[in-house]
């Protein structure tokens, strides 16, 4: 915050009160709660200032504001994300023209991404699938999986482990087309 004196802090009012409206809206669309869209627009704030940005030297700050949130939004996801057909599409995070269009039967292609993912999830073999799912679905902790299905936290540990690296195998281009 070295870069806040009387001048700049100003400026960084003025900002905050022209973007604001635009910002929530903008988050509150992609967050779909007005509770964590207003926390995420004080984030946004936090974040620029914490950046100690010379207001009046940036040219494009708004480009930078708005990717601060698209980052936020997508932190905010990841951090909640459960595999289920109520995911927003990808396409919440990124304008229309970084995404690829529609296929010829009008399918969106991050629903197909989806369902890769299900797929793959549920090609994994028995025992390891139920781990993965015990951990990353419902969030229980390796130990409380190897208690419930009385085996070892390590072997718990070895599956989630080999789960994972199935998965980045399988999906690697999957993900590599997202991005």
């Amino acid at each position: 915050m070295n870069h806040l004196d009387k001048e700049n802090l100003q400026r960084f009012k003025v900002l905050y009160d022209t973007l604001y409206d635009r910002l929530y809206l903008f988050i509150s669309r992609r967050s779909h709660s007005p509770e964590e869209a207003k926390d995420l627009v004080q984030e946004v704030f936090l974040r620029l200032l914490e950046k100690s940005i010379d207001f009046k030297a940036q040219s494009n700050i708004d480009a930078l504001v708005f990717t601060i949130a698209r980052n936020l939004i997508i932190d905010s996801y990841r951090k909640k994300i459960v595999f289920n057909d109520r995911l927003p599409s990808i396409s919440a995070f990124y304008p229309a023209e970084y995404l690829d269009e529609a296929d010829e039967d009008g399918e969106d292609p991050s629903l197909l991404r989806l369902n890769s993912i299900k797929a793959a999830v549920e090609a994994l073999p028995e025992q390891r699938k139920i781990i993965f799912k015990l951990n990353k679905y419902n969030g229980l902790s390796s130990e409380e999986i190897a208690e419930q299905l009385s085996i070892s936290k390590r072997t718990v540990e070895n599956h989630l482990y080999r789960a994972i690296k199935s998965l980045k195998n399988q999906l690697s281009l999957l993900f590599f087309s997202l991005f």
